[in-house]
């Protein structure tokens, strides 16, 4: 299963959009074959404050924030650029980088696909959804912190499921998509119910247990639905 979040998880994969000290794929010079590229751990301390100081977290989310108000506030300028996981959300065709990364997280779902099936397994993609895809309060304080940018008026709510069918489909992977049954659970409950928000830190973390109880559920049905579990116990 490759479960794909869709934030980081697209701006991860392509050297363009991050710069972490990690293994990265990118594309051959003028060619369409992958490459791997490893990004030297220029930093170390950083690295170990990360995993080691709290103070060192907690001082970059609360500067993450001190940031995103800036931009919402226009203050940024439309020559910024805001990078990570939001970068998800950009429908324009002309910005090279996004283009680029769509196209090479393409070839990597793809070729995971087949790296997988070709040893005998099944691969399943599972897109897991941004919580702006979810929370329209949300959606509209993206849109806010974005004015005044590169990004103003560029934003698709919608982009990151299309693009993301796009290449499954074109490809015959098989896939399940958590947004719509994500947003058709939070429609049945208040916002003031305990199971309501399918995330931590009132949607906008990680999973939290009612998210990953809902997403197993679904994966459940789906993999039964596909008497997949009917194929796996007939292997043994």
């Amino acid at each position: 299963v490759c479960a794909y979040l869709n934030t980081n998880d697209f701006s991860d994969n392509s050297i363009r959009l991050s710069n972490n000290p990690r293994i990265y794929m990118d594309f051959a010079v003028g060619t369409d074959d992958l490459v791997t590229v490893y990004l030297n751990p220029t930093q170390k301390a950083s690295n170990w404050l990360n995993e080691n100081s709290r103070l060192y977290v907690w001082q970059k989310h609360m500067m993450t924030h001190a940031t995103q108000n800036l931009v919402s506030r226009g203050a940024a300028g439309k020559d910024s650029q805001i990078r990570g996981g939001s970068l998800i959300f950009v429908d324009d065709p002309k910005d090279e980088d996004i283009a680029y990364t769509w196209r090479l997280n393409r070839k990597i779902i793809h070729a995971f696909h087949d790296a997988v099936t070709e040893d005998g397994a099944t691969f399943i993609f599972l897109s897991i959804p941004h919580h702006v895809e979810l929370l329209d309060g949300q959606w509209k304080a993206f849109e806010e912190s974005v004015s005044g940018t590169k990004y103003e008026g560029k934003i698709n709510r919608d982009y990151p499921q299309h693009q993301l069918m796009s290449i499954v489909t074109d490809h015959k992977i098989m896939h399940l998509f958590l947004a719509i049954p994500f947003a058709e659970h939070m429609s049945r409950l208040s916002p003031a119910d305990p199971r309501y928000y399918t995330a931590y830190q009132s949607g906008t973390g990680h999973l939290n247990e009612t998210g990953n109880l809902l997403m197993t559920n679904l994966f459940y049905e789906y993999i039964d639905k596909e008497e997949m579990i009917q194929k796996l116990t007939e292997r043994r």
